[in-house]
């Protein structure tokens, strides 16, 4: 659309429909797929636990290992920026740090203080507080 990144102010009302309807339809897409992909996949994985069980373990801590590979690929990316001179490649590794330790502490306080009920809301809190620390860690280093 010959927009540069962060332009908002130039945005015209066509501009505006055309990316909301192409982001709208790219997620609905996602959501539709679900339902008619899942089923086959995860029986196609189960035939697989049932055929060997060895290879099924190694296929999933594979698929699970390149799912985490694809977000610390993104999280690190900008790193190389701080040689020169630009913290802003540090935001997201300060982020994922932040949500790390919040786990961290929600899993003790699970484990040690017998929490049982916290242990559901690990993952919302842990995502909560580091997308909320966001917001000072960019506005110190941004």
């Amino acid at each position: 659309m010959g927009l540069t990144f962060g332009s908002v102010t130039n945005l015209t009302a066509g501009q505006y429909v055309t990316i909301t309807t192409v982001m709208t339809i790219s997620i609905m897409v996602g959501i539709w797929l679900v339902p008619l992909v899942a089923k086959k996949v995860l029986g196609g994985m189960i035939n697989l636990e049932k055929r060997d069980r060895k290879w099924s373990e190694i296929f999933f801590n594979s698929m699970f290992i390149g799912m985490i590979s694809a977000f610390l690929g993104y999280i690190f990316s900008d790193v190389s920026s701080v040689f020169k001179g630009s913290t802003a490649g540090l935001i997201p590794v300060c982020v994922m740090a932040v949500s790390a330790l919040v786990m961290c502490l929600v899993g003790l306080a699970v484990k040690k203080l017998k929490y049982q009920w916290l242990s559901d809301y690990a993952l919302p809190v842990s995502l909560v507080l580091g997308m909320a620390s966001a917001i000072p860690i960019t506005a110190w280093l941004g």
